[in-house]
């Protein structure tokens, strides 16, 4: 795949609720990590179907959380799924979102690694964050799923697909800690930890690790003609599963890495 003309992203998501069990689990390991009081306001940047921002807002009672997405249909359905006093959702960019008033904590989790321009996300995060504020941002890392995307990569080279792919650029920005060990002092945070977790991403069947693609792969699966999108997921699980089996119980495996960061607003 050559690396020019991205390809704008549409979501679905009533299938992304039905196929993130493992960025939901992943979330909530998040969420156990953040030691809140209870009284927190947060934004949930790239909330997605609000799952995670409804779960953060019942660990904060007397707090507030704010989920902000770029895709309306996340957000809609995430409004109409999850009601609670203490908790809102709104659509934006997480480059250039602006909401009223100070808040004590962003997290992210599962989100980041679709934009590339992480400094402009960071700048926006510092101008929102009251006086120690801090930020937790989980996010596919350097390295993640790369056994899938090293079969994507030769399967769109064939004949049969290569002509849907020219020109295309991956909308995936995986970066690793040392990025971020300049990033976070450049743009007003002092780090307190980076760190690269491999994460095992399994699917109890083949049709599972499908369902993940159709739901998370759609900037791949938007080059080719609808009628033939079937066609490319059953060709890449297909192609996967040779080279990386299902295991003794007919589960699949995709070696993910989550970049955890932490810091606090100097």
């Amino acid at each position: 795949m050559s690396e020019q003309t991205a390809t704008p992203v549409s979501w679905n998501a009533t299938e992304y609720h039905a196929h993130s069990s493992a960025q939901t689990e992943w979330g909530r390991q998040v969420h156990a990590k953040l030691a809140l009081r209870g009284t927190e306001r947060i934004i949930d940047l790239g909330c997605g179907d609000g799952r995670l921002s409804a779960e953060l807002a019942a660990l904060v009672p007397d707090g507030r959380v704010r989920g902000l997405d770029a895709d309306p249909s996340m957000v809609a359905f995430a409004q109409r799924s999850f009601v609670r006093p203490n908790l809102t959702f709104t659509q934006g960019d997480v480059r250039t979102f602006a909401l009223s008033g100070r808040t004590d904590l962003i997290v992210s989790t599962a989100a980041l690694h679709w934009v590339s321009e992480h400094e402009e996300v960071l700048r926006r995060c510092r101008e929102h964050l009251a006086s120690g504020g801090r930020i937790f941002l989980q996010m596919g890392g350097r390295g993640c799923v790369e056994g899938v995307l090293e079969v994507a990569r030769e399967l769109v080279q064939e004949p049969e697909w290569s002509g849907f792919f020219d020109r295309f650029v991956s909308p995936w920005s995986f970066y690793g800690t040392e990025q971020y060990e300049h990033w976070l002092p450049r743009n007003g945070f002092r780090m307190v930890r980076a760190e690269l977790i491999p994460k095992d991403m399994t699917h109890p069947n083949p049709e599972g690790m499908a369902g993940w693609m159709r739901t998370t792969w759609m900037p791949v699966l938007a080059r080719v003609p609808e009628d033939r999108r079937e066609e490319l997921v059953a060709a890449l699980v297909k192609r996967y599963l040779a080279r990386y089996p299902v295991d003794a119980e007919g589960r699949t495996h995709v070696q993910m890495f989550r970049l955890e960061v932490e810091a606090v607003a100097s």
